[in-house]
């Protein structure tokens, strides 16, 4: 009964870290997207 309680709570924390990287991944891939939109942007203002 315990063991399954703490397996069940290692594969939560497992769950919960796999979402808070996906989160983490799209937030630098949205930043890099900006970043290269911004840079495309200052390139095409000064030609």
């Amino acid at each position: 009964m315990l063991s399954q309680k703490i397996i069940n709570m290692a594969a939560d924390r497992d769950n919960e870290l796999k979402n808070y990287t996906t989160s983490m991944k799209q937030i630098e891939d949205d930043a890099k997207t900006k970043l290269d939109d911004l840079h495309t942007a200052i390139q095409n203002k000064n030609t």
